[in-house]
């Protein structure tokens, strides 16, 4: 199986002995203190296991493989110790759930087994974390169908959030996409509690009353009181907090969740602006200067991103597109796709506001519109976006 392996020792003939053993058999990278241990790991990319040492000048193996267990929770980690330090052998066992620890002296071939279980050991983890997470976007995907079917002017801007949140994540290099994708899709929760007509004139920049605005800015909260209780989304709560004035979260912690928070309010922002007319340099561009409160790492990052997607802004001045090239077309219910986003209010031939206008049209609300023109009946045609592939 392939995979990086990080040997780390401080004794430099044990480590050119074992490379010159193994390097036809592992991809390994080597490291001569626990020091440079992480600085290695903070350099390459998806390292599958370290081997380390226990006993090193400065940071030694306990507190070294503690912290790759804190900061790379995937990575297999396995100990290699002498006789005298069983007893803190059995003690970095527990503390840094050690895979294997082996005992010095050891062959050439003992270590690579142990490496080779290792690499077993993180592919099994890294495909039990792949099933999980689609298992749960899946999950939250449908969730939040569902719901924009019942009240699209809420939801209707998860796909585009989600496509400016690839692109920024992209930019950045930031390895907290899933979170910050699914914290996206779940922000909104709260807009449940909140009339539609506030909604609107949230949607359209119109002037909220102060009892208005002191509901919109407790959205955010109530979302994450209602997913708090559900296992594994504890930093997505923690993201979708954050877009509030919710100040529970301090420390460490903030600090931590704070970078996919930013990237979460400034995607939001923008998607916002976009969805309300804004063509996408007019957006971009009021986003920028110091007036606003965003960081400047991620406008740019957000700029450079859209400078490989959009076309040069006089090309676009009469265009209402969000990121990618759409054309507008009217057409029947028939003939709608999902994706596509509308211009117009759809309404039934008794007047009826069935989806407001700027709603992306999920596989949900497009089986709705067909059963509504086949049952009731709505006007059309109707005036759409569609991507240009």
């Amino acid at each position: 199986m392939n995979g990086k392996i990080l040997l780390v020792d401080d004794d430099e003939r044990l480590l050119s002995g074992l490379v010159r053993q193994l390097e036809e058999r592992f991809f390994l990278l080597v490291a001569h203190s626990g020091e440079a241990g992480l600085r290695k790991m903070e350099q390459e990319q998806e390292i599958a296991a370290v081997v380390s040492d226990l006993r090193m000048p400065g940071m030694g193996g306990l507190e070294f493989l503690k912290e790759v267990k804190t900061r790379y929770p995937e990575c297999v980690r396995l100990l290699l110790t002498a006789h005298a330090d069983i007893d803190l052998a059995l003690k970095v066992v527990n503390d840094a759930q050690i895979f294997r620890f082996m005992v010095k002296p050891c062959s050439a071939e003992t270590v690579a087994d142990a490496i080779d279980a290792a690499l077993k050991q993180y592919h099994l983890i890294r495909s039990e974390q792949d099933l999980l997470r689609r298992t749960l976007m899946g999950s939250v995907q449908i969730l939040t169908e569902i719901i924009a079917a019942v009240d699209p002017v809420s939801f209707s801007d998860i796909p585009p959030l989600r496509e400016v949140i690839h692109g920024l994540c992209k930019e950045l290099g930031a390895t907290q996409s899933l979170e910050i994708e699914l914290a996206a899709m779940l922000c909104q929760l709260g807009a449940v509690t909140i009339p539609p007509p506030i909604l609107v004139k949230l949607r359209t920049f119109q002037e909220l009353s102060e009892q208005e605005q002191q509901a919109v800015d407790k959205i955010p909260h109530i979302s994450a009181e209602l997913l708090s209780h559900i296992p594994r989304l504890e930093s997505v709560v923690k993201i979708i907090r954050m877009q509030g004035k919710d100040e529970s979260i301090a420390g460490e912690k903030r600090k931590e969740l704070g970078f996919a928070a930013e990237i979460l309010r400034l995607a939001r922002a923008y998607v916002q602006l976009a969805m309300a007319g804004s063509n996408t340099h007019d957006a971009f561009a009021s986003l920028q200067g110091s007036n606003n409160p965003y960081r400047e790492d991620v406008v740019n990052a957000l700029g450079a991103w859209l400078s490989i997607t959009k076309p040069a802004p006089a090309a676009e001045a009469d265009s209402e597109r969000l990121v990618t090239r759409r054309e507008k077309l009217s057409l029947p219910v028939a003939k709608l796709v999902a994706g596509d986003r509308l211009l117009q209010d759809v309404r039934t031939k008794s007047n009826v506001l069935l989806l407001k206008a700027g709603v992306f049209i999920s596989e949900p609300l497009l089986l709705r519109l067909q059963n509504y023109r086949t049952f009731v009946g709505v006007n059309e045609p109707m005036e759409i976006e569609r991507v240009v592939s």
